[in-house]
């Protein structure tokens, strides 16, 4: 809300990701002959690889997920991890997010990743998800009710049990591992999926998409 006030009030072009109730309310704020770009909410999965670089992996998705509380409508809802290095990737998502909470001061990550949750009523909405998902709960998953504050939480739901399609709008990382490549089909061919398909991150080598 700051930053649309303070400069994206002023700005000639303005690039928006999120509900287009939320669009709505941004663009009515601006110039009246501003560019807006807006861009839907979306699922934004990331597939990690065989041979990913698991290092460089961790160090995105912790971004990726972690980023402004997690409030982003750019965020990955799932991360789709071949079974072969899905232990690995965790060891290193888990040092990173160790990283991420030693850091928080008062409640507040001083490089903008974990602050207070800005919609008091969201912190309901995420007890209830976290609940549901409790038995493939791996890190964290408190919440403070008195600061709003959610602190970073891992996943790990293999994709045979369904794939994860709904956003956390929360520090979460949510591991999906699978066996085989062709299981991604389940996420990708789920009726869920295209209609809010939007970014696609792979972390290592395929011929297909290298020929792209």
């Amino acid at each position: 809300s700051d930053f649309v006030t303070s400069r994206a009030r002023v700005a000639d072009v303005v690039i928006f990701t999120g509900t287009y109730a939320n669009g709505e309310v941004v663009r009515k704020q601006l110039k009246k002959d501003a560019l807006f770009l807006f861009s839907g909410a979306g699922h934004n999965p990331v597939v990690v690889r065989k041979d990913a670089d698991l290092e460089h992996a961790a160090t995105s998705i912790v971004r990726l997920c972690y980023h402004n509380q997690g409030q982003d409508c750019s965020a990955p809802n799932a991360i789709l991890v071949d079974r072969a290095v899905s232990s690995t990737l965790f060891c290193e998502l888990h040092e990173r997010t160790l990283a991420v909470e030693a850091a928080m001061k008062l409640g507040r990550h001083t490089k903008n990743m974990i602050a207070a949750n800005t919609d008091g009523s969201h912190l309901v909405t995420t007890t209830e998800t976290f609940l549901k998902l409790q038995p493939f709960l791996v890190h964290g998953g408190s919440l403070n009710t008195q600061n709003q504050v959610i602190s970073p939480a891992i996943f790990r739901k293999p994709l045979s049990t369904g794939p994860h399609l709904t956003e956390f709008f929360a520090p979460v990382i949510m591991l999906q591992e699978y066996d085989d490549e062709s299981e991604l089909r389940t996420y990708f061919n789920h009726r869920r999926y295209r209609p809010n398909a939007m970014y696609l991150t792979v972390f290592g080598q395929h011929a297909r998409i290298e020929k792209l």
